[in-house]
């Protein structure tokens, strides 16, 4: 598909749900039996995530669940089949979600007395249990912080259960805490009493609430709305600069780098200004948002530098890579030392360029947002990945006048 955005005007866009929030309010709200509303347009995860808590709340004997390419569903979803007794769950997925890190949560599982088989990679098939013995579940966090948001929303779950406190103990310097902090704000948003924090964490009880609160607009998607309305003249609604979501760290990069943004009283934003620096960022705070950051590195008036980005690699595709990749079809350069990734920003953008999206949303969307930006032309292989996580994305940029063909 050939995107063409050389031609722009002025309009207004709108982020998807977050999915990041929706997969803990749609844990939380199956736990206490409360609706949350899906949209049909919603991110795709988030229906892959309700397909599965459907299939497995109250059911016995032994169920199915596909869970394709999303990993934060298959992860929450592995540890509430385990903690559902006399249930036999079969998960399957994407060779490439098989290939992704697993191994920490199913070790605690384990460890707690779950029943599990791995096969290459498919199916993994869990035995739900009682879950009666010692209240305490251990797991290594060092690797992604969703091992420690499953077992803390499965905690949640069988402290409504049982009426008794719940402890999960953390080993290691837990990675992207802003999501396990997302975790604990759901958490007691939906009543729970969480007590503790960093190796340590406590969910001891319950207040009834009669529903949950509305789902926030997605930040991850908002990185590249920002971009693009900063590129045409644009603004942006229902952003919301006081987010617990990782990815608002795009706030405090856009002012890093000389940009102004300024959002009324009802939430619409507009970005102005012309950068005068580079980027520096940690991929430990908000690894979905540095392949749009590192995409934009490319054109910025200096290098940039990405910290921890070992995380990026064992993501939907290798993001590293999808960065080097991007960078060398644009004619930018990066130095990649170990954890440390620098972008050194092209000298002449050619007028058309190619991404390899290796059918990974983010670096489909983080390079169309760069063609945006220079109004260039990029060719993508796969522009359906989007609806992973934006389905609406390609008509939020045909609204400033971005073409496909």
């Amino acid at each position: 598909m050939r995107v063409d955005a050389r031609v722009l005007h002025a309009g207004v866009l709108t982020a998807p749900p977050s999915k990041s929030d929706a997969h803990r309010a749609l844990v939380l709200a199956d736990i206490l039996g409360l609706p949350v509303e899906v949209p049909d347009d919603a991110p795709h995860d988030m229906h892959v995530l309700r397909r599965g808590l459907r299939a497995i709340h109250g059911a016995t004997g032994t169920v199915e669940v596909d869970c394709e390419d999303a990993g934060a569903p298959f992860r929450f979803l592995l540890t509430y089949a385990a903690i559902q007794p006399g249930l036999r769950t079969r998960f399957t997925g994407t060779s490439r979600l098989g290939e992704r890190p697993h191994g920490p949560l199913l070790d605690s599982l384990r460890a707690a007395g779950v029943s599990i088989s791995v096969g290459e990679p498919w199916p993994v098939v869990v035995d739900g249990g009682a879950w009666e013995g010692e209240p305490v579940v251990r797991v290594d966090g060092t690797v992604s912080s969703q091992y420690v948001s499953s077992l803390l929303l499965g905690a949640a779950a069988l402290q409504f259960r049982q009426r008794r406190a719940w402890t999960v103990e953390l080993t290691g310097t837990p990675t992207s805490v802003g999501y396990l902090d997302l975790t604990l704000g759901w958490m007691r948003r939906a009543g729970f009493v969480v007590d503790g924090a960093g190796t340590r964490i406590i969910v001891s009880g319950h207040q009834s609430v009669t529903r949950m609160p509305p789902i926030p607009a997605d930040w991850s998607s908002l990185g590249y709305l920002l971009l693009c309305a900063w590129a045409s003249g644009s603004t942006v609604q229902n952003v919301d600069v006081e987010s617990e979501h990782p990815d608002a760290a795009l706030v405090g990069v856009l002012r890093q780098v000389g940009l102004s943004l300024t959002v009324d009283v009802e939430g619409n934003a507009r970005v102005d200004g012309m950068p005068t620096k580079g980027i520096v960022a940690d991929a430990k705070v908000c690894p979905d948002l540095v392949p749009t950051l590192a995409a934009w590195s490319c054109v910025l008036p200096a290098p940039s530098m990405f910290h921890n980005v070992g995380i990026l690699r064992g993501k939907e595709s290798d993001r590293v890579e999808g960065i080097r990749q991007l960078a060398r079809s644009v004619g930018a350069h990066v130095v990649i030392d170990g954890e440390l990734l620098e972008v050194h920003p092209t000298r002449k953008l050619p007028g058309v360029f190619h991404v390899e999206s290796a059918h990974d949303h983010r670096r489909v969307m983080s390079a169309v947002t760069l063609a945006v930006l220079t109004r260039s032309e990029v060719d993508v292989d796969d522009g359906a990945c989007v609806r992973k996580s934006f389905p609406g994305f390609w008509d939020q940029l045909r609204g400033l006048g971005v073409t496909t063909s």
